[in-house]
């Protein structure tokens, strides 16, 4: 698979991988160039590769929610996304590095990830809950920061996650 530094530009899009439920491709002009597979229908738990680096994502419900993403064959955290109250939240690497992920404006479906102290990063948009697929945009330097495949995997997960909560809630008439 090509590196994300070199497609960048190309327009990412996550699209069904049509291999059955709960299977999606990064693609960028066509070309594979990632995946995310959920295991559970609850999008609580996920296996995603992307740059050559195979990732889980386990996302836990207590107060406040959060995720852990996981290098594949790792014990330790490679990341932990804390959700706010309010909205978004904070990733933080056990690099130190700490990204926001915040919507891009108020009544936006555009979710933004943002280094602290710096311009967005990675943005993902997605015009109304779906899991059919979603645009990615990775802005400014950032497809050369090694935390960007993690974020670009983890926002789709973030997607996901939000979608599969509010189709749980919703009311069927």
């Amino acid at each position: 698979m090509a590196k994300l530094a070199e497609l960048a530009n190309r327009g990412l899009i996550w699209v069904d991988s049509g291999v059955g439920n709960w299977a999606y491709d990064l693609r960028a002009g066509g070309e594979r160039i990632g995946y995310m597979h959920f295991e559970t229908e609850s999008g609580s738990r996920a296996t995603g590769e992307l740059d050559g680096r195979r990732l889980i994502f386990e996302s836990h419900d207590r107060t406040p929610p959060y995720v852990v993403i996981l290098e594949e064959g790792c014990q330790e955290p490679l990341a932990t996304f804390t959700q706010r109250w309010t909205g978004g939240g904070l990733v933080r690497f056990k690099s130190g590095a700490r990204y926001c992920w915040n919507s891009s404006h108020i009544w936006s479906t555009t979710y933004c990830f943002r280094r602290e102290g710096q311009k967005a990063s990675v943005c993902v948009s997605q015009e109304a809950p779906s899991r059919k697929g979603s645009r990615v945009t990775v802005c400014c330097d950032a497809a050369g920061l090694p935390e960007t495949p993690v974020l670009v995997l983890l926002g789709w997960f973030l997607e996901i996650l939000v979608f599969e909560r509010l189709a749980e809630t919703s009311i069927t008439l």
